[in-house]
């Protein structure tokens, strides 16, 4: 099965497809397959900028560019107004288990 993972112990929070279960995070699924998760998460990026790098970049990336990341690596969105979006996502998410 595969999950989207929101990673609540990031300061600032990415937002990924996963297999794994682990105890830290928040996670939406599970889908039936990775194509699922792939349209999902391209929805939810249309609707509100997140992060889904692994380590944060020196310098703001092609997502960023196209309005997709709010650029948290150049500290051009505060932590308070990153976690905003991460809520209104979290919150509006129907299919949590």
């Amino acid at each position: 099965h595969v999950y989207i993972k929101v990673s609540t112990e990031d300061e600032y929070p990415r937002i990924f497809m996963t297999r794994d279960l682990e105890k830290s995070g928040k996670y939406f699924g599970p889908f039936v397959s990775t194509e699922a998760v792939r349209e999902t998460l391209k929805v939810i990026r249309r609707i509100w900028p997140y992060r889904s790098c692994k380590n944060l970049p020196k310098k703001v990336c092609l997502y960023y560019q196209i309005n997709k990341c709010p650029g948290m690596c150049e500290e051009r969105i505060s932590k308070k107004d990153y976690q905003n979006i991460i809520k209104q996502i979290i919150n509006n998410n129907s299919c949590s288990p």
